[in-house]
């Protein structure tokens, strides 16, 4: 038999003995529910406690397949796609968002960085009013091709 439950996440570890990631949390009607959370490949991630759960329960197995905060859940437009994540106390750390056409947006507590390329493969970097600063450590940084600079300066320390 295939059953939906709705949960409030209580706990998150990962498991010593398995490898998984697994959760408990309370069901509906003073329902206890734990269980395996099953994430897309290559993604992980660790909501925090209080977080909504959709777990799909087969038989004596439960897998949250879905969760969502929507306290904390970003405001997009159609066709927009988010990465985000908060620190303790709903604190905002930082979000990856995907725009619809060209355009990705770098946001964090303390800015915004836009990325947006054109049809003609140029790639354009605004960083609002704030500075774009590239530290390439004891490495070398190659500019192939043109620089220009428009309304404002360039500073390079040798």
């Amino acid at each position: 038999m295939l059953k939906f439950i709705r949960s409030i996440m209580k706990t998150f570890f990962v498991s010593d003995s398995a490898g998984y990631t697994q959760y408990t949390g309370d069901g509906r009607a003073e329902e206890s529910v734990e269980g395996i959370v099953a994430q897309h490949y290559g993604f992980a991630s660790y909501p925090p406690i209080g977080t909504e759960m959709m777990t799909l329960q087969f038989g004596a197995n439960n897998f949250s397949i879905a969760e969502s905060d929507g306290t904390i859940r970003p405001e997009l437009e159609e066709g927009d796609t988010a990465i985000y994540s908060v620190g303790s106390g709903d604190e905002f750390v930082g979000m990856l968002i995907q725009k619809q056409g060209n355009a990705i947006n770098i946001m964090t507590k303390d800015g915004t960085i836009g990325i947006t390329a054109d049809n003609d493969g140029d790639i354009m970097i605004d960083s609002g009013n704030g500075t774009i600063e590239i530290d390439c450590g004891t490495g070398n940084m190659t500019i192939n091709g043109n620089v220009s600079i428009n309304n404002g300066a360039l500073t390079v320390d040798v």
